[in-house]
């Protein structure tokens, strides 16, 4: 028997354009998926469904055409058994916001990181160029 104390409905905010949005996915709907179907099955779905997203978005990038429909509608099936590993699993957003902020920091030091690197390689070939330029009486 699967319990649920922490939500009663579960909200993803994403940013589109500057603004947010809400995808609600009710928790009694999930847990009702989960019993129905158990867990262990849920958990093979929620691959299945993950690969169904990694295929359209592989389309995407082998510039293959795809709607803008069919990429919403794997998304939508990947929220769902997110949520639904995240209840299988006993996790809530104070298990996972922790991680999601260390990794965004993480990759946002990165960038910042690799600019600089950029910034010294461009400076460095500025550098070597214009000594060529110098050595050959430009």
């Amino acid at each position: 028997e699967l319990s649920v104390w922490f939500w009663r409905s579960i909200t993803t905010i994403v940013a589109t354009k500057g603004e947010k949005m809400s995808v609600r996915i009710g928790v009694e709907e999930i847990l009702e998926i989960i019993k129905h179907y158990g867990g262990q099955h849920q958990l093979y779905k929620a691959a299945e469904e993950l690969a169904e997203l990694q295929t359209v978005v592989l389309q995407d990038a082998n510039k293959e055409i795809i709607s803008k429909a069919s990429v919403a509608e794997e998304i939508a099936d990947v929220y769902i058994t997110v949520k639904q590993i995240e209840l299988i699993y006993g996790l809530d957003d104070r298990d996972i916001q922790p991680i999601i902020d260390y990794k965004l920091n993480r990759v946002d030091e990165r960038i910042h990181n690799e600019g600089e690197i950029r910034n010294l390689r461009n400076r460095a070939n500025w550098k070597g160029l214009s000594d060529n330029l110098e050595r050959e009486n430009w």
